[in-house]
């Protein structure tokens, strides 16, 4: 087995600073009703408090140690929102004034300042002042703060909200900002309170303390009260590194430099016979992406709490800053996780990125689970990485795809296997009544199993990766018969086209290898497999055998899945970056 190591991170955020003014309980202020109001605004009596949103640098997955800073893309806040709550979570209104006595519970800081880094143990400094007002009699419960970064994403409105309400929120927030090309998609990152597991429960809102209520803005800079974010999705990155056990040549294909890896099946080489030449097979690694992504997750990280989680995953929380896993929503499951066709992986490796939403323990598991899914009656529930590669042969340093069909144990080019299954039909098809010509060649084509109604994504050993013949759109027009001189329908046909065992069929050399994205337990119904918000996962490549699985259509939806009796693997090194290292070992087999 290859030993893997996987590393999960503590990823940095931004350190946000505002100062909260709150009157006493008799008088209210009536000035300083917006962002960016200044002290000589204040009413006496008032008090200031500092609000710190920090989070460490993220620890690079490497032996010797370094941190890694985000993209600006990553970092960036558009803009900040806050939201305060008595002792029990229950929503207190933060910005009466004289002229507007309203209900709402939030206050969205308008003057973002930019105030540097501090690397390595914060990446970014952002400050923004702003003054709350209470309603009488109200600031003596402002007992808890939760923040919310680029809230915009969330479409948080305006109505007050409680803890509970905050934590219940869910949607699809993986639309996040990406610059291709100079030209930037999609929304800012979300960022909200971490949460960890408590005795009793979840922990996300930071309390206030008497002492963070300062009658100046010195005396409250130096007791702020720390507030730690993290953005809500994951980010997955993939790189090759093959190990020397792994012979390439750089060879061009499509009219580019790349590496071609010369292929195994395990000990030995992989060759074929083409054209009556026996010739070694390579492979060419083209994008990558990730697959079986969930379609939401809830705006608050849901955990569970120490008495559940703690013997489970020891390690995995660290009071007044948050968990390493999460609970999912109900909307999470292994028919409503995303995925797509081969020719929409699209990531480069080395420099592409994917961010999704987290896919963790199952909606309900109190002790943080994940379903161990029986291979034949349903699909994975697990969150994948997915390459796309073809199937090459090299001459004078150049690459050809070569498209192969696998039957009956032997390997035919696309071309000539058509007739060659033919002839293994049980039942012979004739073109007339009089049985002088059987079906040619050209009268059939190969479709997915998928296509031929022969297999579903209903469960892991259903035969997608199968092909099966059956009648073009041409000749499904014409008439046919048996042995018998009985006109056969074009249903007819293809059921006894159907009846001949399954063929793989790599067209135009496509194939795709994949990996489940690993977290860092041992078990796999306990953290073995999942992505987490606010994690990155650094997969490595190292070594590859066998052929992968073979891609008809590439405009079909891929449900990853090994072949059959097929030894056909990739090995994976997994590295999530982490503040502590875990190692593990693993082995990835078709």
């Amino acid at each position: 087995m290859k030993k893997n190591k996987l590393f999960l991170t503590l990823l940095a955020f931004a350190c946000t600073s505002f100062y909260a003014c709150s009157s006493s309980d008799d008088d209210v202020a009536e000035t300083g009703s917006g962002p960016g109001v200044e002290t000589g605004d204040i009413t006496e009596g008032s008090r200031f408090m500092t609000v710190q949103i920090v989070n460490p640098a993220g620890t690079k997955a490497v032996t010797d140690g370094g941190n890694e800073k985000g993209t600006d893309d990553e970092n960036k806040i558009n803009n900040l929102r806050f939201y305060f709550f008595d002792d029990n979570g229950a929503p207190i209104t933060v910005n009466a004034t004289a002229a507007v006595n309203n209900n709402k519970n939030f206050f969205d800081a308008q003057d973002i300042i930019p105030a540097g880094d501090n690397m390595p143990n914060v990446e970014k400094i952002i400050k923004a002042t702003i003054v709350i007002n209470t309603k009488t009699g109200d600031n003596i419960n402002v007992k808890k703060i939760v923040a919310v970064a680029n809230h915009d994403v969330a479409a948080l409105g305006d109505a007050p909200k409680s803890l509970a309400d905050l934590c219940a929120i869910i949607g699809d927030y993986s639309n996040i900002s990406q610059t291709v090309d100079e030209v930037t998609t999609g929304d800012n990152f979300l960022m909200t309170s971490s949460s960890y597991a408590g005795a009793d429960g979840q922990v996300t809102a930071v309390n206030i303390e008497p002492g963070n209520l300062c009658n100046t803005k010195e005396a409250a800079e130096a007791n702020p009260v720390n507030i730690y974010i993290e953005r809500v999705v994951a980010k997955v990155k993939m790189d090759i590194n093959w190990n020397e056990s792994i012979e390439t040549e750089s060879v061009t294909f499509g009219g580019e430099t790349v590496k071609a890896v010369k292929l195994k099946d395990g000990a030995n080489y992989v060759t074929v016979n083409v054209d009556g030449t026996n010739k070694q097979l390579y492979v060419i690694f083209n994008k990558w992406d990730v697959t079986g992504t969930a379609p939401e997750s809830y705006l608050i990280k849901k955990v569970g709490s120490t008495t559940a989680w703690n013997g489970l995953f020891t390690g995995w929380n660290s009071p007044g800053l948050r968990s390493y896993w999460a609970e999912n929503t109900a909307g999470v499951t292994n028919t409503t996780i995303k995925h797509f066709k081969y020719n929409e992986i699209g990531q480069d490796f080395k420099t592409g990125r994917v961010y999704c939403l987290e896919n963790a323990g199952d909606a309900g598991a109190a002790d943080g689970s994940k379903t161990v899914y029986d291979p034949k009656t349903t699909i994975t529930n697990r969150t994948q990485a997915i390459i796309a590669a073809t199937l090459v042969t090299v001459d004078g340093g150049v690459a050809t795809a070569l498209g192969l069909v696998n039957f009956g144990g032997a390997y035919y080019k696309e071309d000539g296997a058509k007739a060659t299954i033919l002839g293994f039909l049980p039942s012979k098809i004739y073109t007339d009544a009089a049985k002088t010509t059987q079906i040619p060649a050209s009268d059939v084509e190969f479709v997915t199993a998928t296509k031929a109604g022969a297999a579903d994504d209903a469960s892991e050993t259903s035969p997608r990766y199968f092909s099966y013949l059956q009648l073009t759109s041409t000749a499904e027009s014409k008439t046919y018969y048996d042995e018998e001189g009985n006109a056969l329908n074009t249903t007819d046909v293809n059921n006894m086209l159907k009846s001949l065992p399954g063929t793989k069929v790599w067209h135009e050399g496509r194939t795709y290898y994949y990996t489940d994205i690993e977290h860092f337990g041992a078990d796999d119904a306990k953290g073995k497999y999942g992505v987490v918000r606010n994690h990155v996962y650094d997969i490595n490549l190292t070594s590859v055998k066998g052929m992968g699985t073979p891609v008809l259509d590439p405009t079909e939806v891929i449900v990853p899945q090994h072949p059959e009796n097929v030894d056909t693997y990739i090995a994976a090194q997994i590295n999530i970056l982490s503040w502590r290292i875990v190692k593990q070992d693993v082995s990835l087999e078709w």
